[in-house]
């Protein structure tokens, strides 16, 4: 990790705590704003874009993107009213937390029963899932009139039971 990496995460905890202390300011949305996009740039940094071939990394990259954006558009609305704070909300607990965690479960499952670190086409299936859902969800930001509220509802629910569908057995099976 180098200097860059160390303030992202010092700059982060920051403007977490600024936002703690004085939420909904546009002091809040500033530093959330300058987060979000360190986040992003430190993303780039990584070439995720190489890691395609191997699901179980992408997805990764893929977590974090939503981090950085999500973070970017909170700040962006403490800072503009027109923009959706809804939508970055989701961003942040659909897409960031909720990517992660799958992303996470899946790998150190495959990990820690020896099997073979490779996502599979059923693992891919809960990430594309998994993403669908939070599109489906901001996306209903962006067009409410639009009556799919119940698609990402379905679609987040069918990427988690799919993921213990698939992973549990492997949790009490030999390897």
């Amino acid at each position: 990790m180098g200097v860059f990496d160390k303030v992202s995460l010092v700059v982060s905890v920051a403007a977490l705590g600024v936002w703690i202390v004085i939420a909904e300011s546009q002091v809040a949305g500033g530093c959330l704003v300058v987060t979000g996009l360190l986040h992003l740039v430190r993303l780039a940094r990584w070439r995720g874009w190489q890691t395609t071939g191997e699901g179980l990394v992408t997805i990764l990259h893929v977590a974090y993107l939503w981090l950085g954006i999500g973070l970017t558009l909170l700040g962006a609305s403490m800072l503009d009213e027109t923009v959706t704070r809804t939508a970055a909300l989701h961003m942040l607990t659909l897409g960031a937390m909720g990517t992660m965690i799958l992303a996470v479960m899946t790998r150190a499952i495959l990990g820690h029963t020896g099997r073979n670190l490779r996502a599979g086409p059923g693992t891919i299936a809960i990430y594309i899932l998994v993403t669908a859902a939070l599109a489906l969800r901001v996306g209903h930001e962006f067009a409410p009139w639009v009556e799919l509220v119940w698609a990402p509802a379905l679609s987040w629910t069918a990427a988690f039971g799919l993921f213990v569908w698939i992973y549990a057995p492997m949790t009490y099976r030999g390897r």
